[in-house]
């Protein structure tokens, strides 16, 4: 199947800020949900914003490594590169690969387009090591995306109390848009596997990603699915973490 991106459907689903480049996704492997609570310590962190046309995201952690990651390992959001992600959804929901780690908590903390504050959960991590789904509950309190608005997020490993800008980090843009007439009968008539190619070919990266997540949890056990994962990170570049287990927030 040709995953390629088309241009025209894309740019009539919405006017982003980003180029979208190639996609390729297949059903992916069951990844349980970390709901994200509300913070459970007091932890600073002062992001510094990068303009969302010079940087769009970093898809692997920067920091000092040795504080609480073994070498040649990082955090690492499932993402593709050099992407502002989209999605339609008002809660959206984000994928981390996790590796072996001395940290006990990590940090995930949403901007919007003014630089302000307007979520941050702080969850625990403590022995854990595997993929991780994390979703922004859909609460009265939790903030709804606008559409067409750039969001920044960062979500970080706290490895160094007394220094924290030398922990382990990711970050990126998600932009909620609206769907098409076309594109929303297409999903109405679609099975849940033929969602993920119609979000696939819109571009719409986070749906895309969260559909496959629920039908790999309906689907546990079902090897294709698996197989279309593997492919699904090797597509993006991110083969190296396709057999990581799943996890489950304690």
């Amino acid at each position: 199947m040709n995953w390629k991106l088309n241009k025209a459907t894309l740019l009539k689903t919405c006017v982003i800020t980003c180029v979208i480049s190639f996609l390729c996704l297949h059903p992916a492997l069951y990844l349980p949900l970390v709901q994200a609570q509300e913070m459970t310590s007091v932890r600073e962190l002062q992001a510094v914003i990068p303009p969302i046309g010079e940087n769009p995201g970093r898809r692997e952690s920067a920091g000092v490594r040795g504080a609480c990651l073994p070498p040649n390992q990082s955090l690492t959001v499932l993402i593709p590169e050099n992407q502002v992600t989209l999605t339609t959804s008002l809660y959206p929901t984000f994928f981390f690969y996790l590796p072996e780690t001395k940290a006990a908590e990590a940090l995930f903390i949403l901007y919007d387009e003014n630089e302000r504050e307007i979520y941050r959960s702080i969850f625990s991590i403590k022995e854990m090591s595997g993929l991780l789904k994390l979703s922004i509950p859909d609460a009265v309190t939790s903030p709804k995306l606008a559409p067409g608005k750039n969001y920044y997020w960062q979500f970080s490993m706290f490895c160094d109390p007394q220094n924290p800008s030398l922990d382990p980090f990711v970050d990126g843009w998600v932009q909620r848009v609206p769907l098409t007439q076309d594109i929303a009968n297409n999903l109405a008539r679609a099975s849940d596997s033929e969602k993920v190619d119609i979000y696939a070919t819109a571009g719409i990266w986070q749906d895309a990603l969260t559909t496959l997540a629920d039908l790999r949890q309906n689907n546990p056990s079902d090897r294709n699915l698996a197989a279309q994962w593997n492919r699904l990170l090797e597509n993006i570049g991110l083969e190296k973490i396709a057999q990581e287990p799943m996890i489950q927030s304690r």
